[in-house]
This record gives structure tokens, C-alpha cells and sequence, in this order.
């Protein structure tokens, strides 16, 4: 393999800035229309996040600042540019080439996603709490009911959903033997780096968004609770999309930054 040269990571940062501004304005779905309007469904930490595993981090901090402010300066979606929120943008490309080379120092994912079983079931907790700890909200002078078969339903979901990533983890480091990423990465470290990156940046991303909410921190559980869980359902697509990512970046013979310097010049 060889080693990347500043001019391919500006290159190759570049082409995933671009993608992930055009995901980001372009390909996501706000839910405005069902009153949610601090929930965006997007593909964009997907690119961020491959960027921070296969270029590095700070790479990573660059294209995800950099999709949310060239985002909101060329294609503005209501409201001033606000700073805060590239802090969260930003913390998506930093953190989970850290995350991964944390846990790989452990090496206890590299057969079975114990952490990321964990985490899991942390965040299945929190969202069964957050369910069974109140009857009803009230968001924008609305109360909405929490009735008991939709707190069975909603924290069912989550623990069923904790289960299949456990099992989409060791199908798809089953069906990927083959493949090349298999040979440098290990599928369940980069789960547990997703889920512990939005472990983070899910609370910072709240917190901004009641800061930008006149500072009104009584709406701090519900952002929270429904960021956390659209997060948790994205991480399935985010685990998908980078491993073939990653996959396919092989085919460039360079080498990535979380690939061992042995590899280097290798063939």
C-alpha cells in the first residue's frame, strides 16, 4: 500500500465534503410535518464518518464543519447560520477514528461486539425510561399521550432493534469474510465507534438546540429521547455504508489511517 499524499486526503476530503453537503441539503427529510422540526433524516454522518476512518480525524472535522457551514452559506434553509451547530457536525468527523482505536487497543471486539452490546442496551434503557417515566408531553402547546400499548410498542422496537445490530454485526463480519476490509478493520469496533460517536454528539447536538430555543432546557428529555432514537435507527444504514465504503477505498491501494504502518508498501 501507499502512503497518502496531502494533496489525495485535500482531493478525496473534498469529493466527500461535496457529497455530504448535497445529502445534507438536498437528500435529507426534515420532519416539519410532524412537529418535530429539530429531526433531520439524512445520510450525511455516513459520509462524515468514513471520512474520519479512512483519511483521520482531523480530516474528518473538516468535511463534517465544513458540510454545515458551506451548507447553511450556499444553501441557507431558514434562519441565520448559527456556529453552534457545526460543533456537533464537527464532533462527527473527530470522534469515531478515536472511538475505533480505542476499542481496538482492547481487542475484545475484534470476535464478538460485546461494547456494542453495551451501548445497546444503555441506550434501550434510557429510551424504555424515557417512556415509562411519563403519561404525556407537551411540545409547541400540544400534549401528546403516552398510552401503554405505545410505550410497549416503542421500547419493544428499541430492545428488538439492540438485538438485530448485535446480529447484523456478526452476519455481515460472516458474509464480508472475504472480502478485502475484513483483512484490515474489524466490523464490530466500527459499530461500537459509530454508536459512542453519537453517544456524544447526540446531548451536545440537544443542548445547542435549546441554547438556539431562547435557552429553554424544559424540552432537553424530549429532543433528547427522539434525536437519540433516530440516531440508533440510523446507525443500521451508517454500519452498511461505511464497511463497503471502506471496502471499496482499498481498491485505491492506499493506505487508510486506521490501517496498520506494516501494511505500508505492501502489495
Amino acid at each position: 500500500m501507499k502512503k497518502m499524499s496531502i494533496l489525495f486526503k485535500i482531493t478525496f476530503s473534498s469529493i466527500l465534503l461535496a457529497i455530504a453537503v448535497i445529502l445534507s441539503r438536498f437528500l435529507s427529510i426534515p420532519l416539519y410535518s410532524v412537529g418535530l422540526p429539530f429531526i433531520k433524516i439524512s445520510l450525511t454522518s455516513s459520509v462524515v464518518m468514513f471520512g474520519s476512518f479512512y483519511l483521520g480525524p482531523l480530516y474528518g472535522l473538516v468535511i463534517g464543519a465544513g458540510q454545515d457551514f458551506l451548507g447553511a452559506l450556499i444553501f441557507p434553509q431558514g434562519g441565520a447560520y448559527n456556529p453552534l451547530f457545526t460543533i456537533s457536525a464537527a464532533l462527527c468527523g473527530l470522534l469515531p477514528y478515536y472511538f475505533y482505536r480505542l476499542i481496538d487497543l482492547t481487542k475484545i471486539e475484534h470476535k464478538y461486539p460485546f461494547v456494542l452490546g453495551l451501548i445497546l442496551a444503555l441506550i434501550s434503557s434510557y429510551l424504555t425510561y424515557f417512556m415509562f417515566s411519563r403519561d404525556s408531553i407537551i411540545y409547541l402547546g400540544h400534549e401528546y399521550q403516552f398510552y401503554l400499548w405505545v410505550k410497549i410498542l416503542f421500547t419493544s422496537f428499541s430492545w428488538v432493534l439492540s438485538i438485530l445490530y448485535i446480529i447484523l454485526v456478526i452476519v455481515l463480519k460472516d458474509k464480508f469474510k472475504k472480502l478485502d476490509v475484513m483483512k484490515f478493520y474489524y466490523i464490530g469496533t466500527i459499530g461500537t465507534a459509530i454508536f459512542l460517536t453519537y453517544l456524544v454528539r447526540v446531548p451536545v447536538s440537544t443542548t445547542v438546540f435549546c441554547i438556539y430555543l431562547n435557552n429553554d432546557f424544559s424540552l432537553f428529555s424530549i429532543i433528547f429521547g427522539c434525536r437519540l432514537l433516530t440516531s440508533f435507527i440510523l446507525g443500521f444504514i451508517d454500519i452498511i455504508m461505511i464497511v463497503i465504503g471502506l471496502n471499496v477505498s482499498l481498491k485505491f491501494k492506499y493506505k487508510g489511517a486506521l490501517i496498520p504502518k506494516s501494511e505500508l508498501l505492501k502489495e
